[in-house]
């Protein structure tokens, strides 16, 4: 399965990572991805979870909205959490 198509804007990926992206298997217009980041001051890992919506205009995922952020000091953590 590939990855769905996602327009993110440049801002937004500017300094971070894309992690997954997950669509919902009820309802495959909407889903989330999940992006993060290191803060470069206390080395600690940010996961941020955004909201994403199929936009037929640009036949591709937008990003909705920011749904929540999330910070960790265990870097191996982070990744089990993801």
């Amino acid at each position: 399965m590939r990855e769905p198509n996602v327009i993110f804007d440049n801002d937004l990926l500017e300094g971070t990572e894309i992690e997954s992206v997950i669509i919902s298997p009820l309802k495959p217009d909407i889903g989330i991805t999940i992006l993060s980041s290191v803060n470069r001051f206390t080395n600690k890992k940010l996961v941020y979870l955004y909201s994403i919506s199929w936009n037929k205009y640009e036949n591709a995922f937008t990003v909705f909205d920011e749904l929540q952020t999330f910070s960790f000091n265990d870097h191996v953590y982070t990744y089990h959490f993801i």
